[in-house]
């Protein structure tokens, strides 16, 4: 008898309207606004082969990102903020 456990992760999206990443696609450098914000911030710029290009902790309810020293492709953008229990997921466009 053969058993295969198997187990499936996947990455939800979703949507905030207290987050806004723009502009997307990005070239140089990338805007992050975060509305009411009452702790600091996780912000990571993820490749799709799921390592860490970018990560910084952030107390601004606004961050601007330089992105020149990442190579133009398709990314994940995680913002995450435990204390008002938000974690947006959204693709991102280098160019």
């Amino acid at each position: 008898e053969i058993v295969i456990d198997a187990v499936i992760s996947s990455l939800s999206y979703t949507s905030s309207p207290a987050i806004s990443v723009f502009p997307n696609p990005a070239n140089d450098h990338l805007n992050v606004s975060i509305q009411d914000l009452n702790s600091g911030s996780l912000i990571k710029i993820i490749d799709l082969s799921g390592r860490i290009i970018y990560e910084n902790l952030t107390y601004s309810p606004f961050q601007i990102i330089d992105l020149s020293s990442i190579v133009p492709g398709l990314y994940n953008i995680s913002i995450e903020n435990k204390l008002n229990s938000i974690h947006h997921v959204q693709k991102l466009i280098i160019f």
